[in-house]
């Protein structure tokens, strides 16, 4: 927003759950606009960094933002293959319009130019992964200059600068001896390591029944390390209270899931997901991609379909490889030959979920796979 504020316009609902993420450019996350917070019909909010100190019109909300970059993630609840129209067309009422163009006929450009030094390719982690420390940390620089640290940040900026890292300065990689350079490169590589360490293992994350989850990502502070490895697998974490995440790559007993064994998930009566807007149980491969299946099912949620409920009203799904039979296919998650990861997710989860006095089962392992099939197991 170098340029000036920009409005974001949400359009009606019509009771269809969705949160619009807005995160800053240390990926804290300051607004998330949806039933939760703002309710189900339109809105405008003008998207402000900082040093802006104007007024927005009367019909349009003020979101302020401490930089100058913001990632807008919109999650739109789909209700099933029927569905997909309306829930796409929902999607095309959300628009960007710069402040200085609202109440005109602003079209959005139609060809905006990108830098041809950028990889498009490669993902985030692999381009840091081949910098070279100058070109690191000189980028870095550069976007403190619109992004500028926060107040509790000063500590580390003021140890960085020591060494040339200061918002708006080029770093002088040339200028520094040897023994500073390879030290700085080092640091640099132990870094990444660090990053990718915390990508896995989320600092403050806990685990129950052979589920993880985070419940303090989408703000910060100063915990570095779970924002960095936050950032490598997912840069637009919502708020917990918005979403709440649980992952499982293996079963309580340690184990790590695989298409050779049948396994359920079994929630009791009056124990399901406590999910305000859905839950949904879906399946990954081991780099974290959804897995071809022949049904083409890639969760497992009330809302997408007819649910097979035990007579006691508890609910059993079927992990596995093969088709567990017709009786139960309603509630089969297609799992592929070899190994997996499941992730549940709640959307709009109740205060039962957020403070962990309900945590999802454990997945019971009910024996190895009999039946073979044609299930195709390439990643989308």
């Amino acid at each position: 927003m170098t340029k000036g504020p920009m409005v974001l316009t949400v359009p009606e609902a019509n009771g269809r759950f969705y949160v619009a993420e807005l995160i800053d450019g240390w990926q804290n996350s300051f607004a998330g606009l949806g039933p939760r917070t703002t309710g189900n019909g339109s809105g405008n909010f003008a998207i402000v960094g900082p040093g802006w100190n104007g007024t927005p019109p009367a019909n349009v909300t003020k979101l302020q933002s401490s930089t100058n970059t913001v990632l807008i993630a919109a999650r739109v609840q789909q209700n099933g293959p029927a569905d997909l129209p309306s829930a796409v067309a929902f999607e095309d009422g959300f628009k960007l319009t710069p402040l200085s163009a609202w109440d005109t006929n602003y079209a959005p450009p139609t060809n905006v130019s990108v830098n041809p030094n950028v990889n498009t390719t490669a993902n985030p982690f692999q381009q840091v992964a081949n910098m070279t420390p100058d070109t690191f940390f000189n980028t870095m620089a550069t976007l403190m200059q619109g992004n500028p640290p926060n107040s509790a940040d000063k500590p580390v900026t003021g140890q960085i600068a020591r060494i040339g890292i200061v918002p708006g300065t080029p770093f002088n990689w040339n200028g520094l001896n040897n023994t500073t350079q390879n030290a700085i490169t080092q640091g640099f590589q132990d870094g990444i390591a660090q990053v990718y360490a915390a990508s896995v293992n989320p600092p403050g994350e806990v685990e129950n029944n052979g589920w993880t989850a985070s419940y303090n990502v989408g703000t910060y502070g100063t915990n570095y390390t779970l924002r960095a490895g936050t950032a490598q697998v997912g840069s637009f974490a919502n708020l917990p209270q918005d979403a709440l995440y649980s992952y499982s790559t293996a079963n309580a007993t340690g184990t790590s899931y695989s298409g050779a064994n049948d396994y359920v998930l079994h929630f009791a009566k009056n124990q399901l997901p406590p999910a305000n807007a859905f839950w949904s149980l879906t399946m990954h491969n081991t780099e974290y991609f959804l897995i071809a299946n022949p049904l083409n099912r890639y969760a497992i949620s009330p809302h997408l379909g007819n649910l097979t409920y035990n007579p006691d009203g508890s609910l059993d799904i079927y992990i596995q490889h093969a088709s567990p039979g017709p009786a139960k296919e309603s509630n089969w998650l297609p799992a592929p030959s070899g190994q997996f990861y499941l992730a549940l997710r709640l959307y709009w989860p109740q205060e039962s979920a957020l403070n962990g006095s309900w945590v999802p089962p454990a997945v019971l392992t009910v024996g190895p796979s009999t039946t073979t099939t044609n299930a195709t197991t390439s990643a989308s």
